[in-house]
């Protein structure tokens, strides 16, 4: 009797190669989404160690601090905005570390507002009346930092980036101007009169070599130091950043400066 085998039976040879066929589609199929996926990530790391551009548009907050004795300070806030670039040089492929430098401009203001009452009787007549000032302070200057950072991967396309560095920065403008409004009013016991004035002196630099303001203190140039954090959710750039400076913007008066940044990575 002829002995039938399994491989040499047509119908049982059939059943065989068909399963066979449909698993080595079944693996090569997915093996093809897994082989993107880790083309994907690898191209995420590296995207780490690469050098990058980033653009943003921050809030300002500079603190500027007079010491009028030995126990007490006076301080002044200026609030603005400030418009930054700032490239990151890769200095290692293994280790995500960058050379951090660009340039930021930065404008500041303020605005401060006193009022003082009084009453004067005098015989038959009350003086009174009321003195307003108004203080105005400016500042535009520009910094170059340059800033030692690190990347901390959170997952393929976010990082964290702490970094600290110093800035070099130029005032091209520092000055101040004061308005002062007095109403004054007399009391009489047939009339009253009511008089008002205004006194303004107009902008004056506070640059002694613009020669204009008499009492000019400020200095052009000044460097400190900063440290910060950004985060980077893809491409979009949230930081924050404090730093205070090593030299004064005016003899006697310390500057401190809060920065928060939105930005744009490239």
């Amino acid at each position: 009797m002829k002995r039938i085998g399994f491989t040499t039976h047509p119908t049982i040879s059939r059943f065989i190669k068909l399963p066979t066929v449909s698993l080595f589609l079944a693996i090569s199929t997915a093996t093809i989404p897994a082989q993107t996926k880790m083309t994907d990530m690898k191209t995420s790391i590296n995207s780490i160690y690469n050098s990058y551009n980033r653009v943003a548009v921050a809030y300002t907050n500079t603190k500027l601090s007079e010491g009028v004795s030995s126990y007490e300070t006076e301080s002044l806030h200026l609030n603005g905005f400030g418009i930054e670039y700032l490239h990151g040089f890769s200095l290692s492929k293994r280790i995500p570390l960058f050379l951090e430098t660009g340039v930021n401009f930065n404008f500041g203001f303020r605005t401060e507002t006193e009022t003082a009452y009084y009453s004067i009787p005098v015989e038959n007549e009350t003086y009174s009346g009321s003195i307003e000032a108004k203080y105005k302070i400016q500042n535009i200057n520009f910094d170059i930092p340059v800033n030692l950072a690190y990347k901390i991967g959170i997952n393929e396309k976010n990082y964290c980036t702490p970094y600290v560095g110093i800035n070099l920065r130029m005032n091209c403008m520092l000055r101040e101007k004061l308005h002062i409004t007095t109403e004054e009013n007399v009391q009489m016991q047939s009339h009253n009169m009511s008089e008002i004035k205004h006194y303004d002196t107009g902008w004056s630099t506070l640059y002694p070599e613009d020669g204009i303001h008499p009492f000019a203190d400020g200095y052009r140039y000044q460097i400190g130091w900063h440290a910060g954090v950004g985060m980077n959710l893809r491409q979009i750039y949230v930081g924050v950043e404090y730093g205070t400076d090593f030299t004064q913007i005016c003899r006697g008066v310390d500057s401190s400066k809060l920065v928060i940044s939105l930005g744009y990575t490239f």
